[in-house]
């Protein structure tokens, strides 16, 4: 089975993530993210292996950088653009993660991955 490794040790931002899965998986089939969620969920079907491993270096980290402060951020700055049938879960979302509860960015991020039958996330 094909593994990309993404090496998360100096993640300290949404931003460094998203460069990170750029330069461990996303580039290599072709494409460029910019950090759009639901962009990164097409993404992950695009490598042409049946199933494949994503091996998340650094994981322990990665979930601090990417807790509940960063969820709180990115659901400010998507709270604006989000369709306004979404408004009033997103202000959920976001007064959860504001308090530190709640799901993570971490979590949402190894949600996408989880929901995708052919990715096998590995925790490192």
């Amino acid at each position: 089975m094909k593994r990309f490794t993404i090496d998360g040790r100096q993640v300290k931002s949404f931003d460094d993530f998203v460069a990170a899965m750029n330069a461990g998986l996303i580039e290599g089939v072709g494409g460029l993210w910019n950090g759009n969620l639901d962009a990164f969920n097409d993404y992950l079907s695009w490598p042409e292996e049946q199933e494949y491993e994503i091996e998340l270096v650094g994981a322990a980290g990665l979930a601090q950088h990417l807790g509940h402060v960063a969820q709180a951020a990115w659901l400010r700055t998507h709270l604006q653009m989000c369709h306004p049938s979404n408004v009033t879960e997103m202000e959920s979302r976001l007064a959860l993660a504001a308090v530190g509860q709640g799901e993570t960015l971490f979590d949402v991020v190894k949600e996408i991955i989880a929901n995708n039958p052919r990715v096998h996330l590995v925790l490192r």
